[in-house]
Formats: C-alpha cells, sequence, structure tokens
C-alpha cells in the first residue's frame, strides 16, 4: 500500500466506524419492544447491538465507498485540507445515504446528516489534514 491510499483508507473507515456508533443508538430505539420490564429492554439491546452493529458498519461501508473514494481523490488533487470541507462532505454523504435507504427524510434524517458530519470531521483528522507527512493549517 502506498503511503496516501493507506492513509486515506484509514480515515474512510474510521469514519465509517465512527458513523454507524451515531446511528446504532437510533437503530436500538427503532427496534426495542415496548414491554416496561427493564431487564428485558436491557437484554434485547445487548442483543440486537450485537447483530446491527457490524450490519450498520458493513451497509455504511457500501453506500459511502464510491462517493468517499472520488471526494478522496479530489481533496488530494487539489490540496484541500479544510476541516469544514471534510464535514460538509461528510454530512451530505449521510444525507445521501439516508435518501437511499429510506427514501425520503423522516424524524431521524437529522442523525444520519450529524453522523456524516462527524465521520467527515474523523477523516480529517485522521488523514485530511496531512500531506506527504506534513502537518498543513485546518483552513
Amino acid at each position: 500500500m502506498s503511503g496516501t491510499f493507506a492513509r486515506t483508507f484509514k480515515g474512510w473507515l474510521a469514519g465509517c466506524i465512527v458513523a454507524s456508533i451515531v446511528i446504532e443508538p437510533v437503530i436500538l430505539v427503532i427496534t426495542s419492544p415496548s414491554s416496561p420490564e427493564t431487564a428485558g429492554r436491557l437484554a434485547t439491546a445487548l442483543v440486537v447491538a450485537t447483530w446491527t452493529l457490524p450490519l450498520v458498519l458493513i451497509v455504511t461501508c457500501i453506500l459511502t465507498g464510491i462517493p468517499a473514494a472520488i471526494t478522496v481523490w479530489l481533496s488530494e488533487r487539489h490540496r484541500i485540507r479544510s476541516l469544514p470541507f471534510f464535514a460538509c462532505v461528510g454530512g451530505g454523504l449521510g444525507t445521501l445515504s439516508h435518501a437511499i435507504l429510506f427514501q425520503g427524510f423522516g424524524w431521524f434524517s437529522g442523525f444520519f446528516i450529524g453522523a456524516g458530519c462527524l465521520a467527515g470531521l474523523v477523516y480529517w483528522f485522521v488523514a485530511g489534514k496531512r500531506a506527504g507527512g506534513e502537518s498543513k493549517p485546518a483552513f
């Protein structure tokens, strides 16, 4: 692996992991049973979280792979190292992912947008702020 590819891949994967962790509580709320029993709810939430987090990560990686690769290519080509750029692109990818999955917007679409923004920030922190090993200004 070349240095640029390894750096950008690690950043993209870290962003996908963070976005998946942010989205997971929303899925737990949606899928939780309405039983008043607290122990039953906790056990169900643990089982659901164990199975859904890897699935959410896989879906996140599939939905964002090509758009993120295009964004990374453009940012590397034009030497874009801006934190707001990656946060906005991440929010856009979150919006796109939500629109693809749910064919519109619901009460939880803000979680996808926020998760995307956070993923963009994580990408910038891991991969986007450095060019050739040198630290660049954030803006």
